[in-house]
């Protein structure tokens, strides 16, 4: 079950989601995904349980982000590369496959029911679709009560293959809550715990 939830969580890592230069202090940030290194988010899905966690400051493509490392007891299992542009928080790679173009996941500013076409490739592997963004309150998970903005994509296509995501991202928090359908079977990650960097 940790294996088939963990290839979930990849899967939906590269539907969004080297040569990196050190970040300096002009970084964009946004926070409904916060970036400082050493901010760590506990997840669970079923009953495996998995971390991700911000290592160090990024460029790439001339954008600012982090590496954010997928831990699993404590060893490093997949990194990516989230980037903040002025558009909106983007994926630009998934274990130093780059997405090409990145990833527009969480378009900014927010507004709601705005819709954004998806068109990417990470090496051989496609994703089409759209993303819609959208608002709901009193979202429940184990670290607590949140008003979120969402984002959902109904009509995704990842190399051939129908899914549906929806995220739902709590402010100064970050992804509370991720709800996957894919080949007939659903699976939900919950935030657990969220420690923001020191």
């Amino acid at each position: 079950m940790v294996r088939r939830c963990l290839s979930f969580v990849v899967l939906a890592v590269l539907a969004f989601g080297f040569a990196p230069a050190p970040v300096r202090d002009n970084a964009v940030s946004t926070p409904y995904f916060p970036l400082a290194v050493g901010s760590v988010w506990t997840y669970k899905c079923g009953e495996n349980h998995f971390q991700l966690k911000v290592v160090k400051l990024e460029k790439i493509d001339e954008t600012n982000g982090a590496k954010v490392e997928l831990f699993v007891n404590n060893k490093s299992q997949a990194a990516e590369f989230i980037g903040v542009a002025k558009d909106g928080v983007k994926r630009f790679s998934f274990d130093g496959k780059k997405a090409d173009p990145a990833i527009l996941f969480l378009k900014l500013p927010i507004k709601d029911k705005e819709t954004w076409p998806v068109k990417s490739k990470v090496e051989c592997q496609e994703l089409t679709g759209s993303f819609t963004s959208g608002t709901e309150d009193n979202v429940k998970v184990p670290f607590g009560t949140f008003k979120t903005v969402t984002v959902t994509g109904t009509d995704l296509m990842a190399n051939g293959v129908k899914l549906s995501l929806k995220y739902y991202f709590a402010e100064n928090v970050g992804m509370v809550k991720q709800v996957i359908d894919i080949a007939g079977q659903q699976i939900v990650i919950e935030l657990e715990k969220y420690e923001p960097a020191k």
